[in-house]
């Protein structure tokens, strides 16, 4: 009973939190076991001072801070690098910068060790004085999204965005001004005009999440299924994630990489205890999976689903070189200095086997491009200050 009466209060608290007003920060703190442990904020134009150093921080000191909003938590006992201050876990706020208006999510660990910012680009869209940001806490999941609102001719658009520790940010849900939803699910599926559509589609890239870009109906919903299931379907591609590519169909054999989710093409397959083996290559790399971990486009709803799971994209630093195999032997390619790529893998060796795209990444399954091998320390984590990976 409690617990509802909470998770009401804190509805209402919400619903009555007011606007910011130009150049003022309002604050609604959640408390646990009687003690404040998240603090949402709610700005305009003078964003927190911690806010502003997460944005100088990622070379964003130059942009003026339109509105936002952020989560505020209080430091743990071991997260000595906070000195017992609050510090900023995750922030929505809209930017201007050189009369372009941005939307950007900032997201830092305790102590700033996997700080990122993304760049979700050009609004696509006027603003006019109501343009909003506020957060939405979740009591259930102690989670914090946050909704984007922006005027519009015969009401307001509502954006709805969601962040993930690994993949970052990604749009939840949007609603135009005559109230149609369309909504984005984290297992690749796609609700608009009251259809539900499996596309395999990383809608929560910010290398395609310009806000007008990401608007879809129906019937281009449709199209775009069609268009992936007809691409893949009598091909002999499957989809390998969360796998240790092995050199023998054992699971004692030398490991070539964990993969987090890469398209493979099945050269053969060995019997196995309980499933099969599958001999497949990824780029130019052969190696051997356990078919638990394996999925075909014939089961569409489970391939989208493992195609959805969150992949890291790094850039490559200057002077870097792509190698063919992961024993240094020779150079695929050499990526230009904040060229975006997909990581495939990682292997105990320190070696990234990344996806090179020939154009811009747009989170397809099949996109054109080169496979190759690089050192760890000649990329660094999309958009963050250093080459971490967890």
């Amino acid at each position: 009973m409690k617990r509802v009466f909470v998770k009401a209060l804190l509805m209402l608290l919400a619903l009555a939190l007011p606007a910011a007003a130009c150049g003022q920060t309002t604050r609604q703190t959640v408390t646990e076991n009687g003690r404040v442990r998240e603090t949402l904020v709610t700005f305009a134009e003078d964003a927190p001072q911690a806010i502003r150093d997460l944005m100088n921080r990622h070379g964003l000191g130059d942009a003026r801070c339109v509105c936002g909003a952020a989560l505020e938590q209080e430091a743990m006992a071991v997260d000595t690098d906070t000195d017992g201050l609050p510090w900023t876990s995750s922030a929505l706020l809209v930017v201007e910068r050189g009369g372009v208006y941005s939307l950007v999510g900032l997201r830092c660990e305790a102590g700033g060790r996997n700080a990122r910012v993304e760049d979700f680009g050009a609004l696509g869209l006027p603003l006019g004085e109501g343009c909003a940001v506020h957060p939405l806490w979740d009591e259930d999941t102690r989670l914090c999204d946050f909704e984007l609102l922006l005027p519009a001719e015969g009401g307001e658009r509502r954006w709805h965005f969601g962040c993930h520790s690994i993949s970052g940010w990604h749009a939840v849900e949007h609603t135009d001004a005559g109230g149609r939803r369309t909504v984005f699910a984290w297992n690749g599926e796609m609700e608009t005009d009251g259809e539900r559509f499996c596309v395999p589609l990383k809608t929560w890239l910010a290398e395609q999440t310009r806000l007008d870009s990401l608007l879809i109906t129906a019937g281009e919903a449709r199209r775009l299924e069609e268009e992936q299931r007809a691409a893949l379907a009598g091909t002999d591609l499957c989809l390998i994630w969360g796998v240790n590519l092995r050199s023998e169909a054992t699971s004692s054999s030398r490991s070539l990489g964990r993969y987090h989710v890469a398209l493979a093409q099945v050269l053969d397959q060995k019997p196995g205890t309980e499933v099969p083996w599958y001999h497949v290559q990824v780029g130019g790399t052969e190696g051997y999976v356990s078919g638990r971990y394996v999925s075909f486009p014939a089961d569409w709803t489970e391939f989208v689903y493992r195609a959805s799971s969150p992949c890291p994209v790094v850039t490559a630093v200057a002077g870097s070189s792509m190698m063919t195999d992961m024993d240094g032997g020779g150079a695929a390619c050499a990526p230009e200095a904040g060229q975006r790529m997909r990581v495939l893998a990682e292997t105990e060796d320190g070696w990234l086997h990344v996806f090179l795209p020939r154009e811009d990444l747009d989170g397809s399954l099949n996109q054109p491009g080169t496979y190759g091998y690089l050192r760890r320390e000649d990329v660094a984590l999309w958009l963050g200050p250093d080459a971490y990976f967890p």
